[in-house]
């Protein structure tokens, strides 16, 4: 990624500054801030507007107004992020695609992006994206859509410019008021996107910004570690988007039946919407849930091809991880079979480039991946799945199921290659 100092760049961080204490008139700090972030305060009960999203091959998907406004800022501010840093256009259209696609489905059309020009354009883009004018991705999507809409996208977006605007060097005292007028800002536009959003639980909502909004307020220096605060914080409010689409707190209407792959889909992959590889990976599964499944039958048409091991692991590890699987699918009793009441499926995904950065995503998945983790070739997208009971969110749980040159796989606990007996097998 990239990276720049603000006391790198005094020119350019004076001219911000300065552009700041011009256009920005601040909102009084008092306002809609202690009152009413008291834990436990509760909103009205959120109801869902669904949209449909194409993500190409003809395929679309289903998932809430509120969850794609969020990816939509989310993704325009990453966008917009790169382009004041310095970035290729191939580096971030991809996600100005994808952006695209969410505008599209939320029924607005992007406004002309502006030119951006390094640090000095960081205003431009904030009024691009949440500026006043009519014109302003945010005025189209809260006319399109609902304020709440347009709340979520602004605080996706806010969060997001967190890590060019926050400075904590305040030894300057040319800047050093104007620079502490501006954390003060980022800090309130994070607070009011929190109400505005009206999630469920304003208490909750509150938590899940804390983080990064403490990181602020206490002056903590920005680099890694505030990257990772940032981080958490799209991560905890993307779960109470996940609550709401998954229905755990009963705010949503019925839950679609589990034969509808697009919204269970959608609603267990909360942020980036379902590619089209996710969707397939979802109907893979499907087929060991419908009545009078040969689920023998179906997992041993996953059982990984010595070509799928040299693909998707390096060396040695690719030609034992072939030895282990061949005997492992040689036994009957090694089925990919959900308990009885069991109808839905939940999945989670992370990639193997993720798994070889020791990224903070990896943390989540079984710690057994590390030790493997440096073997993984590079991008390729690994699947843990579980098998559930309707309203619940663990069950049967598998792992390692991997699209390989078109192909599906399953590689279950692909880290016990490695050990001297794996799964109490004996190896050559």
């Amino acid at each position: 990624m990239f990276s720049c100092s603000w006391s790198a760049l005094p020119i350019l961080r004076n001219i911000c500054l300065g552009l700041f204490l011009l256009l920005v008139v601040s909102i009084p700090l008092g306002a809609q801030d202690a009152n009413d972030e008291k834990a436990g305060v509760a909103n009205p009960a959120v109801q869902l507007k669904m949209v449909q999203m194409d993500i190409g091959g003809g395929q679309t998907v289903s998932t809430s107004a509120r969850n794609a406004s969020w990816f939509l800022g989310k993704n325009l501010g990453l966008v917009m992020n790169l382009k004041i840093r310095g970035a290729a256009s191939e580096s971030y259209q991809p996600t100005l695609d994808k952006a695209t696609a969410v505008a599209k489905a939320l029924g607005i059309q992007l406004p002309e992006m502006p030119e951006i020009d390094g640090f000095a354009g960081v205003w431009t883009a904030r009024d691009y994206l949440t500026g006043e004018s009519e014109d302003s991705v945010l005025s189209r999507l809260k006319k399109q859509q609902s304020p709440e809409c347009g709340s979520l996208m602004k605080l996706a977006t806010d969060a997001m410019f967190a890590g060019i605007l926050y400075s904590s060097d305040l030894s300057d005292p040319e800047t050093a008021e104007s620079q502490k007028q501006m954390n003060a800002m980022i800090v309130q536009n994070i607070k009011i996107g929190t109400v505005g959003s009206k999630f469920k639980s304003t208490g909750d909502a509150v938590e899940a910004v804390s983080g990064l909004v403490n990181w602020i307020e206490s002056g903590k220096p920005e680099g890694q570690e505030m990257t990772k605060s940032v981080m958490t914080f799209f991560e905890n409010v993307e779960g109470l988007l996940r609550e709401e689409l998954s229905g755990i707190e009963g705010e949503t209407p019925a839950r679609p039946a589990a034969t509808d792959p697009a919204v269970v889909v959608a609603s267990t992959m909360v942020g980036d919407p379902p590619t089209p590889e996710d969707v397939e990976a979802r109907q893979i599964l499907q087929a060991f849930l419908t009545p009078d499944a040969d689920v023998a039958a179906l997992t041993l048409a996953l059982k990984p091809t010595e070509s799928a091991c040299q693909k998707l692991l390096e060396g040695d590890v690719a030609t034992r991880a072939f030895k282990v699987y061949s005997q492992l699918f040689a036994d009957p009793e090694m089925m990919l079979a959900p308990n009885l009441g069991q109808t839905e499926i939940v999945l989670r995904k992370i990639t193997t480039d993720e798994f070889r950065a020791g990224s903070e995503k990896a943390s989540a998945f079984p710690g057994g991946y590390r030790q493997i983790a440096s073997s993984f070739s590079p991008g390729l997208t690994i699947y843990e799945f579980s098998f559930v009971r309707p309203g619940e969110t663990s069950g049967m749980r598998f792992d390692g199921l991997v699209k390989i040159d078109g192909a599906w796989y399953v590689f279950p606990k692909v880290w016990r290659v490695l050990d001297e007996q794996p799964f109490g097998l004996e190896i050559e």
